[in-house]
């Protein structure tokens, strides 16, 4: 029996509250404690990032707060204009940004022709990430809002790259979201090339309307940075020396966002040129996945910066999966040997051990850092490691033999 489509928009909206309730049922607890025993971070400032966001929600209009979070104010005035104390507000919007994104991110996969049950995946994928996790811990921060916006924006470039808004609407509504996302961090600024890449029309009428939408948000840009008093940056150095001189761990916080999902995207670039299963504007888009990481020369912490661009990361994932599972499950000489083993393989078989690694792996790094200080913790991390391992062993054998077999 076939659900009619709004039933089935309707149960596919349950099914992400039910999971972000879920997640809030798991971190709340450990909110709650950890905000009763001070953040963690520098000694002399125990609230690190959070406590320059808090400063402003709760001083908006007298506090003095170092660059270049002071110029980030569109998230401290929504909490601070709630009728909540400021971390309740803070919360409440990190649930609220969650929330939408990931049905957004759902119907922005569904526009990219990813199937139903994959871009259920990737939605759920998005809710349980490592930095998403992190940010349902430690509330007070300015990203699950930027998130939103930036994945509003990559939506609304998909639809001016089919063709199916253009003319004035096209600009007023990219500008709108430039300088609305300006307002809140100064990554939104990806959008810019994204939209130069993605657009239609010559070469000179692209960039005209390039430097036409980019001119809103610099006057923002540049009207914050004159109004509110330059106090200092608070880093000591260069970020790329400091992320040199720990590189194993760069390496590691690197891949964190994603997990696998960074080689996964390599499957979907097979045969470009003769037989393209790819989305043009996921295409040219993914020519930024670079840019993406190199936000580490400007900031300390690595994966809730890079994880901006799950609107990318994400969908090619899922359209390499796709192409995996359809290359591998169709073949007897890998069917039979599952079957004889007692598992029935599913056309979604990998997928679904995709999905419980992702799961498993969020929750264990999840565990590490939430639990009092005092436990023991070597065995979760051998679990740990060892699922990391076997995913990324596991993954990348399949790749490997999605391009040689």
């Amino acid at each position: 029996m076939y659900l009619n489509k709004k039933l089935k928009n309707l149960l596919i909206i349950l099914g992400f509250i039910v999971i972000v309730l879920l997640i809030l049922f798991i971190t709340y607890p450990h909110h709650i404690f950890l905000l009763s025993q001070g953040f963690p971070g520098t000694v002399s400032n125990p609230w690190g990032d959070a406590w320059h966001y808090y400063t402003m929600t709760i001083e908006p209009f007298n506090s003095i707060v170092d660059a270049p979070f002071c110029y980030r104010i569109l998230t401290p005035l929504i909490v601070y204009l709630m009728p909540f104390d400021p971390i309740i507000g803070y919360w409440s919007l990190t649930v609220i940004c969650t929330m939408l994104t990931s049905l957004l991110l759902y119907y922005y996969l569904k526009a990219l022709e990813i199937k139903t049950y994959f871009a259920i995946l990737g939605s759920i994928l998005f809710l349980i990430s490592v930095p998403n996790f992190y940010l349902f811990f430690y509330t007070i921060f300015v990203d699950p809002l930027q998130y939103l916006l930036f994945l509003l924006g990559c939506f609304l470039l998909l639809k001016i790259n089919s063709s199916e808004i253009k003319g004035k609407k096209e600009i007023l509504s990219i500008v709108l979201i430039l300088s609305i996302g300006m307002l809140n961090k100064e990554t939104i600024v990806f959008l810019i090339p994204l939209y130069l890449i993605s657009a239609r029309g010559n070469k000179l009428k692209k960039s005209l309307k390039t430097i036409g939408i980019s001119i809103p948000p610099l006057i923002i840009y540049l009207l914050l940075r004159y109004l509110i008093p330059y106090s200092g940056y608070t880093f000591e150095g260069l970020w790329i020396e400091y992320h040199l001189l720990r590189f194993p761990n760069t390496i590691y916080d690197i891949y964190l966002p994603f997990l696998v999902s960074w080689f996964l995207v390599l499957p979907s670039f097979y045969k470009i040129g003769s037989n393209s299963e790819i989305n043009s504007f996921l295409y040219k888009s993914s020519v930024m996945i670079p840019f993406f990481i190199f936000q580490i020369a400007l900031a300390s912490d690595i994966y809730r910066n890079v994880f901006i661009a799950f609107p990318i990361i994400i969908p090619l994932a899922l359209n390499s999966l796709m192409k995996i599972e359809r290359k591998f499950l169709h073949f007897s000489n890998y069917k039979k040997p599952l079957e004889k083993s007692g598992v029935k393989p599913s056309s979604n078989f990998i997928s679904n051990i995709f999905m419980f690694f992702q799961v498993f792996i969020s929750v264990l790094n999840f565990l590490q850092w939430s639990v009092p200080a005092n436990l023991n913790l070597d065995f979760m991390r051998i679990f740990y490691f060892g699922a990391l391992l076997m995913e990324f062993f596991f993954f990348m054998y399949l790749i490997i033999r999605y391009f040689t077999k």
